[in-house]
This record gives C-alpha cells, structure tokens and sequence, in this order.
C-alpha cells in the first residue's frame, strides 16, 4: 500500500497526471509552470559552476519567520515527494549530457531572459537584478529587495543537477491512482472483499431474524 497524500501533494499528482506526452519537457519547466509561481512567491536557481542551489522567497514573506519556516517546509515536500513517485517508479528522469551545461538554471515564471550586463545579472529584461553574491534580488525601478534566498542542503541540489533538469516521463500507474481518486488496486480489491463481506453479514443476519419469525 502506498502512504497518504495530503491536498498540497495531491494538487501536484493531480497535474503531473494531467500531462500528455506532447507536453512532456523538462522536470524544471513543469515546477517552474506549476510550482515556482508569483502565487507561491518562490524562485530557484541552480548554479552547476558553483555547486549551488538557491531558493528565492519573497521579500514581505522572508521577513515573517512563520511563514518563510512554512514555504521553506512545502518546498522540502515537494522534493520527498517527487523521490517517493520516483522511487515507487511512478514517473522517471532522463538526463542528458548537454542538460547541465549552462551557467544557471532559473526556475521561476516571474523571472524570464536573464542577461549579464557589466558583471550585473538581470533579470526578466532588465526588470529585477541579483547582488554579486545572489543572496538578494532587487527591483531596478526603486532598489528595494524584492526577494531573499536560502542557499539549500547539498543533497537537493543535487537531486537538481542530476534528474530535475532532465526530462521526465509519468507513468499511466500514476494516471490510473488519479483516476481512482487516489486508491490502489490492492485497495480497490480489499473494498470490495470487505463490501460483499459486510453484505453477506447483512443477509446471514436477516435470514436469522426471518427464520426466528417464522419458527414463531
């Protein structure tokens, strides 16, 4: 049997289901469409040259310790979560040598066309720009920080640097447990054992009361 899932990974399960094979890309392209949004207030970044993985949070949530702790936490279990579909070979990655050849990989739909500009790195055309370090990213139009980041475990950024930035395939398993509103087959089988059981009880019970009416 496979463990529970609550709603925040089911809402992920639910759209890797949703996936054709068309819209099959990279594992980065998928989180930063779904996952690395301006809703969720995250960005990450890899950079392979400096063995570094960097998550982004915004500014007036970074600031609030309760709430960077809880997007720090669902961004750890979005990442159990994938190597447990992965390890129960509900959807696999496929590297490419050519795939960890870049400079930086920017996973965030906020941040788009990033261009270094005297030893500057902007972002989104120009519209945002990161700190020499990349610790802060600012707002070029009044210089304020905008987002702060969290360098992540080595481990993670290398699960990053060896699958995430290949692409991936979902199973038609995975599609299937969507299908079955998140039950395996094992379970959908010991339901209806347990069901016709309960409803041989049932009968054996009502046949008992009828025998001792009629007996009367």
């Amino acid at each position: 049997m496979i463990r529970k899932f609550n709603k925040r990974e089911k809402k992920v399960i639910k759209k890797l289901a949703m996936l054709s094979f068309e819209e099959m890309d990279t594992f980065s392209y998928f989180l930063q469409c779904h996952f690395f949004t301006p809703k969720s207030k995250m960005a990450f970044i890899v950079f392979p040259k400096i063995n570094q993985g960097i998550l982004y949070i915004q500014n007036t949530l970074f600031a609030n310790n309760e709430k960077r702790k809880r997007i720090y936490f669902h961004f750890l279990e979005l990442i159990s979560l994938i190597n447990y579909l992965e390890n129960l070979r509900y959807i696999s990655f496929f590297r490419f040598n050519d795939s960890i050849g870049g400079e930086m990989y920017l996973m965030g739909s906020e941040f788009k066309n990033p261009i270094m500009i005297e030893n500057q790195l902007f972002l989104n055309e120009e519209e945002y720009f990161m700190c020499p370090d990349y610790s802060l990213i600012y707002k070029k139009e009044n210089n304020t920080v905008v987002y702060r980041s969290i360098t992540i475990p080595e481990g993670i950024f290398e699960e990053f640097l060896e699958k995430y930035l290949g692409i991936f395939l979902v199973s038609e398993e995975l599609r299937e447990l969507v299908r079955n509103d998140f039950k395996t087959p094992e379970e959908i089988r010991f339901n209806k054992q347990r069901t016709i059981a309960w409803i041989g009880i049932g009968v054996s019970v009502l046949l008992g009361i009828i025998s001792v009416f009629l007996a009367c």
